[in-house]
């Protein structure tokens, strides 16, 4: 019989560290309240198949702790993505959460859109 081994609150910490893949964000409910979180943040491009359609689809990846009121059109602002010598990669960004995606780990996936 095989094991199965769930990650920990330390092992989420891990991962969302800015020194490893972290980045900040300020997440902002539907009552208005703001908090900055830790999220993994993902812009990659979608190809529909037939090679002429092709978007991106920005998501953040966040632990459900920090996240367990979020619904649909609350706030999700990117901080700037930076190199390591300090060099801005990608602005900030303001985006608007489109659809949350619960994985039952501890992970919410969350799907943006860019707000404006």
């Amino acid at each position: 019989m095989s094991e199965l081994f769930t990650e920990t609150e330390q092992d989420f910490a891990g991962y969302f560290d800015e020194n490893a893949h972290g980045i900040q964000a300020t997440y902002i409910n539907s009552s208005d309240t703001s908090k900055t979180i830790n999220v993994i943040f993902n812009n990659e491009s979608i190809d529909f198949g037939d090679g002429e359609i092709e978007t991106n689809q920005p998501m953040a990846y966040c632990r459900q702790l920090d996240v367990l009121d979020v619904v649909q059109g609350n706030a999700l602002n990117i901080s700037a993505i930076k190199d390591i010598e300090g060099n801005t990669i990608k602005s900030a960004t303001n985006y608007n959460i489109t659809e949350i995606q619960d994985d039952g780990t501890g992970i919410v996936i969350l799907m943006l859109e860019v707000n404006g």
